[in-house]
């Protein structure tokens, strides 16, 4: 399976420490030297520097054709914009990114998604975590935003809702 990954993607895995679910769902995934280079050189001191720069199913590529990065900077950034010519260039199954720009335009140029809530569903389905809940908290805590109705329906679809929420019988 080709995935190919955004900063937004790395950090929110580096950040909960489950980065390594990228390797253990994927194999690995592949990102383009100006993700790298906006994780680990332009984020230094962040999060997720020293868990994307000593990955080794982190897999740093050159854009085969870095002129294309040009047709889609007008709608996301360079660096989203070197996301979708990579995952073009290597016939990716899907790019894994929180950001809703990208999203927008990958899914436009064809390219399937993956979020990383789903993709920590899937991690549960596989076994390779027990529960998602304390995974989205740790999100949440840590800073990033995720809306209330999102966070609800990624606990509905894990078997973690609190159903003791629920309206009562009017009988």
């Amino acid at each position: 399976m080709i995935v190919v990954g955004d900063s937004s993607a790395l950090i929110t895995l580096s950040v909960i420490g489950q980065l390594h679910l990228l390797e253990n769902l994927y194999g690995g995934v592949f990102i383009p030297h100006a993700v790298y280079d906006e994780v680990v050189v332009q984020g230094a001191g962040r999060a997720g520097v020293s868990e994307v720069r000593d990955a080794d199913f982190i897999w740093v590529e050159e854009l085969g054709s870095s002129d294309q990065v040009a047709l889609y900077t007008d709608e996301v950034s360079p660096q989203d914009a070197a996301v979708i010519v990579l995952a073009k260039e290597k016939g990716a199954d899907f790019i894994i990114t929180r950001d809703r720009g990208l999203q927008r335009t990958a899914r436009r140029e064809g390219i399937s998604i993956m979020n990383v809530r789903v993709l920590l569903l899937a991690a549960k389905r596989e076994g390779l975590i027990t529960a998602v809940k304390p995974l989205l908290d740790e999100m949440r805590n840590r800073g990033i935003l995720m809306r209330e109705g999102i966070y609800q329906e990624t606990l509905r679809q894990a078997g973690e809702a609190d159903n003791s929420h629920t309206s009562q019988d009017a009988s």
